[in-house]
């Protein structure tokens, strides 16, 4: 996993979500955690990933979609296709 704050139990980092202007503090937390300009953070078990880059956006996001857009099939919405 990428690098990022440190989780606890259970909660991960749930209460270390800013709540307002959030960008600052993913913006303090790329810089203390390398130069990935990429974060992994937890919230109840839930996994975030957060890109502070335009560059490593654009690369996962463009360049290698049909790596990444793959979701699961839901069976009550496969007779809408």
């Amino acid at each position: 996993l990428p690098p990022g704050p440190p989780r606890r139990p259970i909660i991960g980092n749930a209460f270390q979500m800013p709540r307002y202007r959030e960008w600052e503090m993913y913006h303090k937390w790329a810089k203390e955690y390398g130069e990935w300009k990429i974060l992994y953070l937890d919230a109840f078990g839930m996994p975030i990933v957060l890109l502070n880059s335009r560059r490593m956006t654009y690369e996962l996001f463009e360049k290698r979609s049909s790596i990444y857009s793959d979701r699961k099939t839901m069976p009550m919405t496969d007779g809408f296709e």
